[in-house]
């Protein structure tokens, strides 16, 4: 039997924000602005709607364990507004 015990934190809600991107904007970039204007040091970012054909984001590590990280590209095959 295994008697590893699983390690957690438990948090709670804080402040919401909904932002709204418009056509070129750069999403590393305003949210990095956004956040340092009012003092957000972490966060969880959902993307919802549409987004630009081929348009790329990062979605994790390649290697968690890795000692230099690499990240992990994925890309949004197209827009959708429904």
């Amino acid at each position: 039997m295994d008697k590893r015990i699983m390690k957690y934190s438990e948090a709670n809600l804080g402040r919401i924000f909904i932002l709204r991107l418009e056509h070129g904007d750069k999403v590393p970039d305003t949210i990095e602005k956004f956040a340092k204007d009012h003092q957000i040091d972490s966060a969880i970012l959902h993307f919802l709607r549409g987004v630009d054909t081929n348009s790329k984001v990062v979605v994790g590590q390649e290697d968690g364990t890795a000692k230099k990280p690499r990240a992990m590209v994925t890309e949004l095959l197209g827009t959708s507004e429904r």
